[in-house]
């Protein structure tokens, strides 16, 4: 697989270094599968996770009404972000580490994306 489309050729090769990523429901109305994400992360000096326990983002378009809640009290009381997709992929094109609060999906301990009931 070919990241290049995905990755500035400058980008630094430990720029995720140190950071666990969740991917939860990413492939729903995706630009580009998990599997894709994971290799950028990967490949980029991060690690993925089985789950959202002690990592530093999860990424995600949707959640269901349940995974909200968890989340909405997940943010309220830790400094865990709830990103989507863009997020990971506009730092490797960008080169740099880019805000996770523009790309959050709960701000204010609310939901930006689709919940599914």
């Amino acid at each position: 697989m070919l990241l290049g489309e995905y990755i500035l050729p400058e980008c630094p090769r430990d720029l995720f270094a140190g950071e666990a990523f969740f991917l939860n429901s990413c492939d729903a109305e995706a630009t580009v599968s998990t599997f894709v994400l994971e290799k950028i992360i990967r490949f980029l000096g991060g690690s993925t996770s089985m789950t959202a326990t002690g990592v530093a983002y999860v990424v995600t378009q949707h959640l269901c009404s349940t995974k909200s809640v968890k989340a909405q009290s997940r943010v309220a009381r830790t400094n865990l972000k709830y990103v989507h997709p863009q997020f990971v992929l506009d730092c490797a094109k960008r080169g740099r580490k880019l805000r996770p609060d523009d790309y959050a999906t709960i701000v204010n301990d609310q939901p930006t994306v689709t919940v599914i009931d």
